[in-house]
């Protein structure tokens, strides 16, 4: 029943992914832990977004914004190697409520501020908030939220910033996959649920993009706002 429920949210989660291009590994990285525990709901939902962005990137990789993709990725490398580390070192009794609430005050932010004429933020905050980011995803694979905000003064056009953002998720996770394969922890179970993500996998990629193509700037933003929110529920409950 555990595993049922878990292929339930991979199904969910992955349609927000290829709606938001970031949204998916946030929204199902609490509820899975739960389900099957955190090193195998690492590892698979690592599996699965690197899955997806291949997808939601080659559906409209003419869009992909590559000095952005370079920016990103080179900060959130850098994160990834303390993010690993402090994975490995801390309980997530305190990691997961103290990200959580970081999520909720970044969706909050976004929320009020709306549609309202703003500046951007320095380069060197965007370097930060990239740096940051990419500790919260070699910890949880789920550096978005963050990523979301460095990266989106840039990139405004909706398209090309799901389809940059879907990139970098290709290469970062790539690298989590191959830090996790040195440390040995596929198993048997791991693997026959990681193949078994797929199929819903493939059908959350193919509604989300048919959905995210109808969906307005504005109530996109709206619907980034509410997944922030309710991701950080999730963690903090």
């Amino acid at each position: 029943m555990k595993e049922f429920l878990f292929l339930a949210v991979v199904l969910v989660s992955n349609v927000f992914q290829a709606i938001t291009g970031f949204a998916g590994t946030v929204l199902a990285m609490p509820v899975a832990i739960r389900l099957i525990g955190a090193d195998q709901a690492k590892f698979v939902l690592n599996i699965v977004a690197w899955i997806s962005g291949i997808m939601i990137a080659a559906s409209g990789y003419r869009d992909i914004q590559w000095k952005e993709l370079g920016k990103a990725f080179a900060f959130m490398a850098i994160g990834m190697v303390a993010g690993i580390q402090i994975y490995e070192m801390c309980s997530l009794r305190y990691l997961l409520p103290l990200y959580g609430a970081v999520i909720i005050l970044i969706s909050l932010h976004k929320f009020f501020r709306g549609e309202r004429k703003k500046r951007k933020l320095p380069k060197t905050a965007d370097y930060v908030l990239l740096f940051l980011a990419g500790i919260m995803h070699g910890m949880f694979v789920s550096g978005g939220p963050l990523a979301v905000i460095a990266m989106s003064d840039d990139v405004q056009n909706q398209n090309q910033f799901r389809v940059t953002i879907s990139s970098l998720w290709v290469v970062l996770d790539l690298i989590i996959f191959a830090s996790q394969m040195h440390q040995h922890q596929l198993t048997g179970d791991t693997f026959r649920l990681t193949l078994a993500s797929v199929i819903p996998l493939g059908l959350a990629v193919w509604i989300g993009i048919r959905i995210a193509g109808k969906i307005s700037k504005k109530r996109f933003m709206n619907l980034t706002c509410i997944l922030l929110m309710i991701s950080g529920l999730t963690m903090i409950i």
